[in-house]
């Protein structure tokens, strides 16, 4: 679980602290505000921890985070990730379940790149995800030909650790009690079942009696079967960590609702999610779901700056989206 971060001189990111984060975390804000840049810096430092000595893996911190780095973000060079009219260094403090990291990139060439002032990472076996806004089934064997047979930029590496974590074998076992619930309840959304085919050699959906190639399936049904393979491979466990961006795409705002709904059940046992949106009706839902189980979720909006609330509180009253959804509803009064 990541308990805090602070970022700074990042991407399009001047300065941004956050302590105390809980199991449900939501970011909002307009377009190019920074939402998926900090999800992707988060994923990226907290994988990195999670591949740390893992088996016969003997690649120090410091070069597994490079490596992460450089392929999520898609550059030739780190350097192009600091904010650029910042005259100092990119820097990332990040604090979880066994791995606390403080780590700059120099804006001189010549200097250190993504040098740690210090580092304590532990050995895990815990696995975290990032679920991109477009789905991945369909291009599932795209992404891993492009990132390991070509070796050339094209899908960033949210989608390749994706791609490899539904390649993971399904394995024996009951899912504990709020997993299995959860699958069921995304079962109940689909109306069927996403799985692979190994003698097809593609991935397929299962609803009322027939058989369908994934390709025809919605985006949103490709989007919960992911989360649904994921659980049923054990994937992810307590203690994983969820980073969704644009949870809304692709989902009608019925599954939205029911999509949280096991987002809270996940989080009830101990899997953290960080998710970035700009729906109201993602907000909405997470604010009724603080309000119903008495729950903290912050909510961290950005636009130039930053701020820090609690839907359990209630909801901003200078949010954009909901002074959005507030001025459409005066435009309408005024008609």
């Amino acid at each position: 679980m990541i308990k805090e971060f602070q970022v700074q001189n990042f991407g399009c990111i001047d300065s941004i602290r956050v302590e105390n984060l809980k199991g449900i975390n939501l970011i909002v804000g307009p377009n190019s505000c920074g939402k998926s840049t900090l999800l992707k810096v988060l994923y990226a430092a907290k994988r990195s921890a999670e591949l740390f000595q893992r088996g016969k893996n003997d690649e120090s911190y410091q070069r597994l985070l490079h490596k992460k780095l450089r392929w999520i973000f898609q550059v030739d060079s780190l350097q192009s990730l600091i904010k650029r009219d910042a005259s100092l260094s990119a820097n990332v403090q990040f604090k979880a379940d066994k791995a606390e990291v403080n780590f700059s990139i120099a804006k001189k060439k010549e200097a250190p790149v993504c040098s740690p002032f210090f580092n304590k990472v532990k050995p895990t076996p815990v696995n975290s995800v990032f679920l991109p806004a477009k789905e991945i089934l369909s291009l599932q064997k795209l992404v891993i030909k492009t990132h390991d047979l070509d070796m050339e930029f094209g899908f960033d590496e949210t989608y390749y650790d994706l791609a490899m974590a539904l390649n993971s074998p399904t394995t024996k076992g009951k899912n504990p009690g709020g997993f299995a619930n959860s699958r069921k309840m995304l079962k109940d959304i689909t109306g069927g079942v996403v799985s692979f085919d190994a003698k097809e050699n593609r991935w397929i959906l299962k609803k009322d009696g027939h058989t369908f190639p994934i390709e025809l399936a919605s985006d949103g049904i490709k989007k919960i079967g992911i989360l649904d393979t994921l659980l049923g491979n054990r994937f992810l466990t307590k203690s994983s960590v969820v980073f969704i961006d644009e949870l809304e795409s692709s989902l009608h705002p019925t599954a939205i609702s029911k999509f949280l709904d096991i987002v809270y059940e996940l989080s009830a046992c101990g899997v953290q999610f960080i998710i970035s949106s700009h729906s109201y009706f993602v907000v909405k839902k997470l604010y009724l779901l603080a309000q119903k189980n008495r729950q903290s979720i912050p909510i961290i909006s950005l636009d130039g700056g930053y701020r820090v609330d609690d839907l359990l509180d209630g909801i901003p009253e200078d949010n954009q989206i909901i002074a959005e959804s507030i001025r459409l509803y005066e435009e309408e009064i005024d008609l």
